[in-house]
């Protein structure tokens, strides 16, 4: 980890404003467990990039892992607003739901991200998880089997 801070801090001086440098930066410290200064380096991500829907996710978490719940909510609340088709920001929304115990919220989320039609760059798995969470094993059981099917499929073809 103090090597990967060295290096990171090195790649930072060389290129101040890279939004993927700071972004590396704000994981290796909440990595390090050093949620203050992750927190202060994501912010310093979004001054770049006020928008990016990654950083706010790393944000909610530094307040999920601090038991700051509704702070956690807030921030993913205000930027699924901004970007209602981010399932990065739908899953990692309906993950602080859950964790919160606004089951219904969560379970609108969960079968969003279980649409076959809808364009995600997550895999069914993360609405697999959120039913988990929300203690519906039976159908996180049968989404995983489903595309368990699916990939057999593809395999065979």
């Amino acid at each position: 980890m103090d090597q990967a801070l060295e290096e990171i801090k090195k790649a930072q001086q060389l290129d101040p404003l890279s939004l993927a440098i700071n972004k590396d930066f704000a994981v290796i410290l909440l990595y390090a467990r050093d949620y203050d200064k992750a927190m202060e380096q994501c912010r310093k991500a979004l001054d770049i990039e006020p928008h990016n829907g990654a950083m706010t996710t790393y944000i909610a978490q530094i307040y999920e892992l601090t038991h700051r719940f509704p702070e956690a909510v807030g921030e993913l609340e205000k930027a699924h607003a901004a970007a209602l088709d981010d399932s990065e920001i739908s899953y990692a929304l309906g993950q602080a739901y859950a964790l919160i115990g606004k089951k219904d919220e969560a379970l609108k989320i969960a079968k969003d991200l279980d649409q076959p039609a809808k364009k995600s760059v997550f895999l069914p798995k993360e609405a697999a998880y959120l039913y988990v969470l929300l203690g519906e094993k039976d159908r996180a059981i049968a989404i995983l089997q489903r595309e368990l099917r699916i990939i057999i499929c593809r395999w065979q073809k």
